[in-house]
């Protein structure tokens, strides 16, 4: 299928639905990029975008673009993905997913496949799970910033952006206890070989089953490749002896909450911290669950009484679906434990229906 794409002499004009974006001057003869750099900024810049043309694009990222044979139509397939992650807008840690793992997916369509973003096909979309379960020269140090801004102190919009050398589109994690004992041995942190997650390879999958979604739904493709992949379970059941568990043992956790009972006992202050402890526990509860969210913030109403005595706490979970969760899932004892806990703090805060729990 043949994208809404024109090319006049020493020009690149774009046509997208709902784009009107200026005619960009294409670098004949330049060479083709051959390393990665960041498209697309913070969440935040993101929205700051004009989404009707190309007028606030970084300047570096226009250049990165137009040094791209015009055949791999880079720009096109850049706006197509520009305008996916605009529909995910709304949700910082949905955009950021989504905007790292269909980033990676554009620069290996330009770079690797050497072919448009578009022209995927399932035999395609093999080779890049393949890549990025192991991505040579792609991988480096975690880092905060995409791009460095060069001014002075105070942000201004005559500043200039530049790409940050040291990012690259995979990063390998490593954790203060392990930079430590490198730091103690002597060791090269370097040379750690990359393992992509579990939960990271499931997201490859929404993600970018998810994009090439949108591009049918618009009307730009009529084929989903990562749809069309068979056994991805071949790709999810790898490196799984590898990834050492993070989760607390029984024994753990008992010493955790038997440590916050001694410290509610010693200061009744620390009963909110016993309470806490114990309903993340006895519940299952994500952090969220407990903090809350942009659009909604627990209360000690959310905790509620049934008929039979059992104490449900109402929660906004992820994806804006209001659900559910009794107290002491785990045993009995923990029910009666995490009740008594409850009630306790109900008391301390000397009100039948306590405001917001901070």
């Amino acid at each position: 299928m043949q994208y809404p794409i024109t090319v006049s002499p020493g020009y690149c004009r774009i046509r997208l639905r709902g784009v009107q974006a200026n005619a960009i001057p294409v670098l004949h003869g330049a060479v083709m990029p051959h390393i990665p750099q960041p498209i697309f900024d913070t969440f935040e810049c993101f929205h700051e975008l004009n989404f009707l043309q190309l007028s606030h694009e970084r300047s570096s990222v226009q250049r990165y673009l137009n040094r791209f044979d015009v055949s791999f139509r880079a720009v096109d397939s850049y706006l197509i993905v520009r305008s996916f992650l605009k529909s995910y807008a709304g949700n910082q840690s949905t955009f950021n997913s989504f905007r790292t793992h269909v980033e990676r997916l554009l620069l290996w369509a330009l770079i690797i496949a050497r072919k448009p973003l578009l022209g995927l096909r399932r035999s395609d979309a093999e080779q890049f799970m393949e890549f990025c379960l192991n991505p040579p020269a792609w991988v480096g140090p975690m880092i905060k910033s995409r791009f460095k801004r060069i001014g002075g102190r105070k942000r201004l919009e005559s500043d200039e952006y530049v790409v940050n050398p040291d990012w690259r589109p995979f990063s390998c994690t490593v954790s203060k206890r392990e930079r430590k004992l490198a730091s103690e041995a002597m060791s090269d942190l370097s040379t750690r070989t990359y393992h992509m997650a579990q939960g990271s390879v499931a997201q490859v999958f929404a993600a970018c089953g998810s994009f090439f979604q949108h591009a049918m739904d618009e009307g730009l493709t009529e084929a989903n490749p990562f749809r069309a992949i068979k056994q991805k379970s071949i790709y999810k059941q790898r490196n799984t002896l590898d990834v050492a568990s993070r989760s607390l043992t029984e024994l753990q956790w008992s010493f955790v909450i038997d440590t916050a009972e001694q410290m509610a006992d010693d200061d009744p202050a620390h009963e909110r911290t016993l309470f806490v402890v114990a309903t993340l526990f006895a519940m299952y509860l994500r952090v969220s669950d407990l903090v809350g969210r942009d659009n909604w913030r627990p209360t000690m109403e959310d905790l509620r009484r049934d008929t039979t005595g059992n104490w449900w706490f109402h929660v906004v979970g992820k994806g804006n679906k209001a659900a559910k969760s009794r107290g002491g899932k785990r045993s009995s004892s923990n029910a009666r434990f995490t009740n008594a806990s409850h009630s306790k703090v109900r008391r301390q805060l000397n009100r039948p229906r306590p405001s917001v729990m901070q």
